[in-house]
């Protein structure tokens, strides 16, 4: 494979052309530019026999690097296809939040999802619609303890926002032991609970095992 770089007299024009897979064609063309203000447009394309764009990719970020946009275009020729917008803001408080929104061409809503993290980063908080349909159906809410362990609770929601399915995964200080309990079907019983220990070698060792509504236990694994 290749690279060829080339840089504008005044440095604010950076074109790169990349020959993949060695065969004396470029597949993919990038360019970097820095505006005048400050923010930063990437611009890249993969090319297909003849150098037909095959796909277009457009990364906008602000000068404070708070706002990023990005813009695919799949077919490489015609309307974007889809745009996302993510901002973060960093509120008064000291902690930030981040909005992440993707639109269809026709402006519609894709997805979209907001991560709040606390002055301290200890906690994070973030919230999903993946489906685009106007309501939240995922969330992930991560805090870090004191002692350094972590605690991350997965929801996943239906349309009347009732718990479909939760995950408590639990991180040991040092990173060496991965305890997750699971509730699959929204009942508020953790039917499976696994626990991973990584050992002095490096290799691991995963145990599981699934309960009834009585915590009873009904397999190993």
């Amino acid at each position: 494979d290749s690279v060829v770089t080339k840089t504008s007299a005044d440095g604010r024009t950076v074109t790169i052309s990349r020959d993949a897979d060695g065969n004396g064609t470029i597949d993919q063309t990038q360019t970097n530019v820095v505006e005048m203000d400050g923010s930063q447009v990437e611009t890249i394309s993969d090319l297909g026999p003849g150098g037909i764009v095959r796909d277009n990719t457009v990364i906008t970020t602000s000068n404070d690097g708070l706002t990023i946009t990005t813009q695919w275009q799949f077919s490489g020729s015609g309307p974007v296809d889809r745009t996302r917008t993510d901002v973060t803001v960093k509120n008064i408080d000291g902690s930030t939040t981040e909005t992440v929104t993707d639109r269809n061409s026709d402006n519609s809503i894709f997805q979209t999802g907001v991560l709040t993290t606390s002055a301290d980063g200890l906690t994070k908080t973030l919230q999903e619609d993946m489906t685009g349909k106007g309501y939240i159906d995922h969330t992930e809410t991560t805090t870090i303890n004191a002692d350094g362990s972590s605690r991350t609770v997965t929801q996943d929601k239906n349309a009347s926002l009732a718990v479909t399915d939760e995950t408590i995964t639990t991180v040991s200080a040092d990173g060496l032991t991965k305890t997750v309990q699971e509730d699959t079907s929204g009942s508020g019983n953790y039917n499976f609970t696994s626990t991973t220990t990584k050992r002095i070698d490096g290799s691991t060792l995963t145990t599981g095992q699934y309960v009834n509504s009585s915590n009873a236990v009904i397999k190993r694994v």
